[in-house]
């Protein structure tokens, strides 16, 4: 699911190439996953243009977040600018469910 305004960023522009204007240098693309089940807030922005993105398996991306990174932790919370892990959505139940095998 998609919140209002997300923007999801695959490309980039260059800017080495001094004597070239950067619209017409080397525009990096790199590609990016999103799994089932993810939730982006309202107005975040996933930006792949210098990195491959993978946002992992049910995660929910917080409103008005930048994502720089991949977003690895199966149903993890992120939110921040950039985006950081916040908590796992099992919160400690799951914690100490997992303890006990």
């Amino acid at each position: 699911m998609c919140g209002q305004n997300v923007q999801l960023i695959a490309q980039n522009h260059g800017y080495s190439e001094l004597d070239k204007p950067m619209r017409s240098q080397y525009q990096p693309r790199n590609g990016m996953v999103i799994g089932d089940d993810v939730w982006i807030g309202t107005n975040s922005v996933v930006n792949s243009g210098s990195r491959h993105i993978t946002i992992a398996k049910g995660v929910i991306i917080g409103s008005n977040s930048v994502v720089l990174k991949d977003c690895n932790v199966e149903y993890g919370i992120y939110a921040g600018v950039p985006a950081k892990f916040i908590k796992s959505r099992f919160g400690d139940k799951h914690e100490k469910d997992s303890r006990n095998f």
